[in-house]
């Protein structure tokens, strides 16, 4: 009898050595699969179910966390900019980062290019002459026609005017006008070309993976799982491609992971589920370096509606605040809309460098609340007037606007709170 116990143990612990080893080696071929070149995969075609796989991406993720459960606010600076200015004025008062605060001191300019029916020309390749000595400023314009312009950042010369030069996809000619930079809204006409809507995405997440991220990591993963699905199910006529930024710090395991643009939503997802919250240490982190691999990416070219999705809750580091909105400028070139999401811990400092962010490339400041319940708390931001809606809706709007060019009020059954403050406290830098 005992040899026969011994047999069947001896069975049973082969057995559960092979199984071991067979997941071990497959999970050592799922690590080489996601080390491949990833720009092999942006022209992969998508793998039949990939947005409507209810099983897919499933390591990595937390099981008891649902999407649709963080909340989140919105404001344009650039549609109301008075609000940053004051802000701005409060932190020069600080006497830190004077010289680049005195940079966006002034209202931003909109510059509108639009076809005869003043409908918005995406695409449009925009130069604007600057001060002598200074490189033509280039924007690429977003889907709904826009560029936006500071006269502080973008050198331009305030005692004459400015010549402005747009070549719109699908004409011919450059289009050449003069404009006052005392003029706050350009409208320039390009005649013999109508205006298109985008028939691709171009959608990436830059999220900051550092330590202090932890209470909110792994609910931003299945937010943003849940937003990359009902985005290809809401828009299954628009060709889509994802692509991923992670950072952390220079002192850490890594400072960024880049993940080229795919086509395929599985494979985006399995590459989200992979990331943890580590690292870090002091406060600021490596965001120059992330939003400069943003810039990096293979974005397409055309009619193609870029967007990034910028998930934070730190600053750069002091040095460091120039180069991440130069690499801000980067993709403002290439007509990409950067819209930050401001985490818990968020600053003062972290609060303009994500605002300006979204005012270079005519997006919005988007920032989570503690309506959720989730994460530690979130610094009230500095205007006086938002909406309080689900995070994910929030997400799916601000996609839908790039995609139709056009602005996208939110659902009254979706507002949580609305929230409108009679003054806006005052800025007491502690950072």
């Amino acid at each position: 009898m005992r040899w026969v116990l011994a047999v069947v143990l001896l069975g049973l612990i082969t057995i559960g050595f092979i199984a071991c080893s067979a997941g071990v080696y497959r999970g050592k071929s799922d690590m080489a699969l996601s080390s491949a070149a990833p720009a092999a995969e942006a022209s992969a075609s998508p793998a039949p179910g990939d947005a409507d796989s209810g099983g897919d991406g499933a390591a990595g993720f937390d099981n008891s966390v649902q999407s649709g459960t963080l909340t989140a606010g919105e404001f344009d600076d650039v549609r109301d900019p008075q609000f940053f200015e004051s802000f701005v004025r409060q932190l020069s008062e600080s006497q830190r980062h004077t010289a680049l605060l005195t940079a966006f001191a002034d209202p931003p300019i909109t510059l509108h290019v639009h076809d005869l029916a003043k409908m918005g020309l995406g695409g449009a390749v925009v130069e604007i002459e600057n001060t002598v000595g200074q490189k033509p400023v280039t924007i690429t314009t977003r889907t709904d026609g826009r560029a936006i312009v500071f006269p502080g950042w973008d050198h331009l010369p305030m005692d004459r005017p400015i010549t402005v030069s747009v070549r719109a996809p699908g004409s011919s000619q450059t289009i050449k006008t003069s404009i006052n930079t005392n003029d706050l809204n350009w409208q320039i006409a390009v005649p013999g070309v109508d205006s298109t809507k985008p028939t691709q995405l171009d959608l990436t997440f830059v999220i900051d993976c550092t330590g202090s991220m932890s209470d909110e990591l792994e609910y931003l993963k299945v937010e943003v799982r849940g937003i990359a699905r009902a985005i290809a199910r809401q828009f299954p006529d628009v060709k889509q491609r994802y692509a991923l930024v992670v950072y952390r710090d220079r002192t850490d395991q890594y400072v960024t992971k880049r993940y080229d643009f795919t086509s395929s939503l599985l494979t985006f997802i399995d590459r989200l589920g992979e990331q943890r919250a580590d690292g870090g240490g002091d406060y600021p982190e490596a965001v120059h370096d992330a939003l400069a691999d943003a810039g990096r990416l293979s974005w397409s070219k055309g009619n193609v509606a870029r967007v990034v999705f910028h998930i934070a809750d730190a600053p750069p580091h002091d040095d460091k605040i120039e180069p991440a909105l130069k690499a801000t400028n980067v993709l403002r070139e290439k007509g990409v809309a950067v819209y930050p999401i401001a985490a818990s811990g968020v600053l003062h400092v972290a609060e303009f460098s994500m605002r300006t962010e979204a005012m270079l490339t005519g997006a919005r400041y988007v920032f989570l609340t503690d309506d959720s319940g989730v994460g530690n708390t979130h610094a009230e931001p500095h205007f006086p007037y938002y909406d309080v809606q689900k995070l994910d809706k929030l997400i799916v709007r601000m996609v839908a606007m790039e995609l139709t060019g056009q602005p996208i009020q939110a659902n009254q059954a979706d507002i949580i709170r609305r929230v409108r403050h009679k003054d806006i406290k005052p800025v007491v830098v502690a950072e």
